[in-house]
């Protein structure tokens, strides 16, 4: 996020991406974080399989628009 974000843009930010992630992804990634930082998201949790983990990049990606996407999801 540049500095001129407000809290609550970031916070909206997050809760879009973490709802995106959660409805595309069916279930697949667990205990999921989404950390908002400067210029980028960073997402966090567990998922079973890659194909999980790279559904929560894709639905990520399509909420961030040009922000940077970090996937440090662990796969299991």
């Amino acid at each position: 996020m540049d500095s001129s974000m407000s809290t609550m843009a970031v916070d909206a930010l997050a809760e879009r991406v973490e709802g995106m992630i959660l409805e595309r992804s069916n279930g697949a990634v667990r205990n999921l974080k989404v950390i908002p930082l400067p210029g980028e998201v960073v997402l966090t949790g567990t998922s079973s399989s890659y194909y999980g983990k790279q559904l929560a990049t894709q639905a990520a990606l399509d909420a961030c628009g040009s922000l940077l996407v970090t996937n440090d999801i662990e796969v299991r």
